[in-house]
């Protein structure tokens, strides 16, 4: 591998200064320089926060409301439940409650988001629609 002031070289492929500079300050970029949407970056984002990444938590949940907010389809499993699980690291189990049910009405077969729903449920002393959620 060579190394130069404005590329570095990879067997398969050159990468840009700019490229570099954001893989070392944990910016993610897409693979060939495709167009990704908030969404699906902020999808990126939230599994580098399930690992502990607090900042990638912080720029997941970002991604993934302003994605929420422009979305006028049906509920997206994967965006309600990763908001869910992003509101309850963050200790807002209200709003993490009301995120596992858009998860729920995107998917109602959904294990996790029943799961994450009826822990939360739970502990709001709602013992009754918690055991409800897992018994579906």
């Amino acid at each position: 591998m060579q190394t130069s002031a404005r590329t570095r070289t990879h067997p398969t492929r050159s990468f840009s200064s700019s490229e570099q500079v954001a893989a070392q300050s944990g910016d993610l970029t897409a693979v060939g320089g495709a167009s990704v949407g908030d969404r699906d970056l902020g999808l990126a984002y939230f599994q580098l926060a399930k690992r502990g990444h607090q900042q990638a938590g912080q720029r997941a949940m970002l991604l993934l409301k302003r994605a929420e907010r422009s979305k006028d389809e049906r509920p997206d499993l994967d965006l309600h439940a990763a908001l869910g699980f992003l509101e309850h690291l963050s200790g807002n189990s209200q709003a993490a409650m009301l995120e596992y049910r858009a998860a729920l009405r995107a998917n109602p077969s959904s294990s996790v988001a029943a799961g994450d729903l009826a822990i939360l449920e739970a502990r709001a002393g709602e013992v009754e629609n918690a055991v409800a959620l897992l018994q579906r």
